[in-house]
């Protein structure tokens, strides 16, 4: 693999290699967990936890109205959507394109 395209979506991230095909499409939600500060879901699973969690938990959307609001979370967010889409260290020399949202 030589290219990869991440677009940072408010509402899902999309990853995709070189050749347009998708990797990952998910939604841009975390579950947090308030008790030990890490997350437990990323995605679809943590969106399908959306208003079903216990008070430790709560699921965020670090980005919103196309701004990154959660920095750390955001960060996290796409380290573990790459990480999902790809295993071992296929990424090493790999060109990438990310892609976030902007104000007007």
């Amino acid at each position: 693999m030589t290219g990869l395209g991440i677009d940072l979506g408010t509402i899902n991230t999309l990853i995709c290699d070189d050749n347009s095909r998708i990797l990952l499409n998910e939604p841009s939600v975390v579950t947090l967990n308030h008790k030990t500060g890490e997350i437990e879901a990323i995605g679809l699973e943590a969106r399908r936890m959306l208003g079903r969690t216990p008070e430790h938990l709560e699921v965020v959307m670090p980005l919103r109205d196309g701004v990154i609001n959660h920095f750390d979370l955001t960060r996290e967010m796409l380290r573990l959507f790459i990480r999902k889409a790809f295993d071992g260290p296929r990424l090493l020399g790999t060109r990438l394109v990310i892609c976030v949202p902007i104000w007007p």
